[in-house]
């Protein structure tokens, strides 16, 4: 804090008031950094310490900082005790606070994954900071609990792992990992807690929490693209393939009977909500986008937007290039156009069908009519 502080009225010593206030204003607006130099030289010492500026002083006004002694933002208080010297305001400290050194150790982050399934690994890190504490010894331990049980990591909680580490130097982040396997489904609250040692001053930041979810289901994917190109046929093996993992597909050039590596293979895009946010995520392959109804536009729209469910979308040779015909040039495809992640031109230099673009997506004019 800084406070101005009249000691006598200006005018009894032969300056303007006026000129006064702004060389103690702007001294002011600086020598809050002063306090850094002088707050720490002062602290725990009861009453202000002046400091001479070197001439006569301006006895109509002062500057008084309260400070710790730390600086964490600003110029060096170097800088502001020259200005407050040049414009011969006083300077009054006062120390608050300790003079001993802080000593504190915490869990300064914690990471997790949000998602992990039973008999699978996973990597829980804590994040270890101390200060004042160089060398000493402390046990981390992560923790784990169901979630919203209400209950806090002093009171409750089975301890998983636990670790013996050496603490580094003032402000050293170390990194302490836990490799573990759940053994049952269902969202469970995680802890990474530190046991400090005796002389830690703030206990309230010895853990840190994140919740995961344990799941036994498998996500569950669509793969549409009007037909089997490169990428579609590698990602569809792929996904076969994996354990975790649940795939079907829309051919929409597909022929009837035809076979291919996925769990169901579709003959038509969903059209009921419950058939639409059964999916986790639609993968779509240079689709034709107008080969959808509207209401299957609206439900595919919804199911972003409510469901959160996840839309890859990929461009291709054929229904991404069709020029004047293309799907995104269609206003009915709005909903879908507004899905992409990429703005599309409303003007088009290459000549289609004798047709080029003039201005909004959808409108167009021919060369004879320019």
């Amino acid at each position: 804090m800084v406070t101005l502080k009249k000691l006598t009225p200006a005018g009894r010593f032969g300056f303007r008031r006026e000129q006064g206030r702004r060389q103690a204003g702007r001294a002011a607006a600086r020598l809050v950094q002063a306090a850094c130099a002088f707050g720490d030289r002062n602290a725990a010492r009861p009453g202000p310490a002046a400091i001479d500026s070197g001439g006569a002083w301006y006895a109509g006004f002062g500057i008084i900082v309260f400070s710790d002694g730390g600086q964490n933002a600003g110029i060096a208080p170097a800088a502001a005790v020259d200005l407050a010297q040049e414009s011969k305001i006083p300077v009054f400290t006062v120390g608050l606070g300790s003079n001993q050194p802080q000593t504190n150790v915490a869990v300064s982050d914690l990471i997790a994954p949000a998602r992990a399934y039973p008999g699978d690994h996973y990597t829980v890190t804590g994040y270890i900071q101390a200060q004042g504490m160089e060398r000493k010894t402390a046990t981390v331990q992560v923790l784990s609990r169901a979630a919203g049980s209400g209950k806090t990591p002093q009171d409750s909680g089975e301890v998983l792992e636990s670790q013996q580490v050496t603490l580094g130097g003032d402000g050293d982040v170390l990194p302490v990992k836990f490799d573990l396997v759940p053994d049952a489904v269902g969202r469970r609250t995680l802890c990474v807690r530190i046991q400090a040692p005796p002389n830690d001053r703030n206990p309230a930041d010895n853990f840190r929490e994140t919740d995961i979810e344990i799941v036994d289901r498998k996500n569950h994917v669509l793969l549409l693209a009007d037909g089997p190109m490169r990428d579609y046929q590698f990602l569809r093996s792929l996904l076969f393939r994996d354990r975790y993992t649940s795939v079907d597909v829309l051919l929409q050039s597909g022929k009837q009977g035809m076979s291919q590596e996925a769990k169901k293979i579709l003959n038509d895009f969903p059209a009921t909500r419950e058939e639409m946010f059964d999916y986790d995520c639609v993968v779509a392959f240079d689709p034709n986008w107008k080969a959808l109804s509207a209401s299957q536009v609206e439900l595919l729209e919804k199911w972003v937007a409510e469901q959160g469910g996840g839309l890859i979308v990929a461009a291709g040779p054929v229904h991404a290039c069709q020029g004047p015909g293309a799907w995104m040039h269609d206003p009915a495809m709005t909903p879908i156009r507004n899905l992409y992640p990429v703005e599309f031109q409303g003007k088009l230099s290459a000549v289609a069908n004798n047709m080029y673009a003039t201005g909004s997506l959808g409108r167009w004019t021919s060369p004879a009519k320019g």
